[in-house]
């Protein structure tokens, strides 16, 4: 496949599904991160079931933090699917082997959708997800993920929150 011709292409008109597929093969190829990183940026731009269907079944199978992330962020932020894929959202807070063992980055920016999604939806289990992460997450960086969300949720518009200072 060759991203660049995809990018001029994208850049003039909508991408076919042969192309989304195409996209799609090199998320599953072992071609260098930075090359399904593009591809993910790509499929970010058509908002098109073929490219919904592609980055869900991404973040299904799992992907480098950074890929996954943006796969998440398109599909939650850029295209406000969260509502749809809520379970998912779910499931990525809680924690997902293959992110949490690599840093939970991708843990993180679900926790930051969670609490964005939390300050117009009511959803007592992510809340309590939320909840629970701030009391008993042992990884700094996941904790304070979730007392910021807990924050932004509740409508605390305070100085932001700093766990070495506030709790």
């Amino acid at each position: 496949m060759d991203i660049d011709k995809l990018e001029r292409e994208a850049e003039r008109r909508a991408l076919n599904g042969a192309e989304i597929a195409e996209l799609g093969e090199t998320l599953r190829s072992g071609v260098h991160a930075s090359v399904r990183h593009r591809a993910v940026l790509l499929l970010s731009r058509e908002r098109s079931d073929d490219a919904e269907h592609v980055l869900h079944a991404l973040l299904e199978r799992g992907a480098e933090p950074e890929i996954a992330t943006a796969a998440l962020q398109t599909l939650f932020v850029r295209w406000g699917l969260t509502e749809r894929y809520i379970g998912m959202l779910r499931h990525f807070v809680r924690g997902v082997r293959w992110d949490v063992e690599h840093g939970s980055d991708v843990r993180c920016a679900a926790i930051d959708i969670a609490g964005e999604h939390l300050v117009s939806h009511s959803d007592t289990e992510l809340m309590f997800d939320l909840i629970r992460l701030s009391e008993d997450e042992p990884d700094d960086a996941t904790r304070t993920a979730a007392v910021r969300a807990l924050a932004r949720a509740t409508g605390y518009r305070g100085r932001p929150v700093d766990l070495r200072t506030d709790l």
